[in-house]
């Protein structure tokens, strides 16, 4: 990969050069575009790294946001496994008519 960027580098600086010398663009131009390419490059990483520490901070929020749905599903699941259970015994369980006595 390092070598890849090394090569592309060197083969712009060989263009810019020959620009140069045949009269295409003046020095001041290459100084202009070589000023702008390198604040855009600048930019470019630092948008990056914002967008990385932005996604690592989202990431972990959404983890915490699903373990808080898992513990509340078990929650209510546990819940209402027992209510249904209470539900069932209470049907069962003779209740007390006027007059009858347990």
């Amino acid at each position: 990969m390092m070598s890849c960027l090394s090569a592309l580098c060197v083969l712009s600086v060989v263009i810019v050069g020959l620009l140069l010398m045949i009269g295409v663009i003046r020095l001041e131009q290459a100084l202009a575009a070589l000023a702008r390419g390198f604040a855009a490059l600048v930019l470019i990483v630092l948008a990056i790294y914002s967008v990385n520490a932005l996604i690592v901070a989202a990431l972990s929020a959404l983890a915490v946001a699903v373990r808080w749905v898992v513990i509340a599903a078990i929650v209510v699941s546990v819940l209402v496994i027992t209510l249904v259970c209470l539900a069932r015994c209470m049907r069962r369980v003779p209740r007390n008519r006027e007059g009858d006595e347990l």
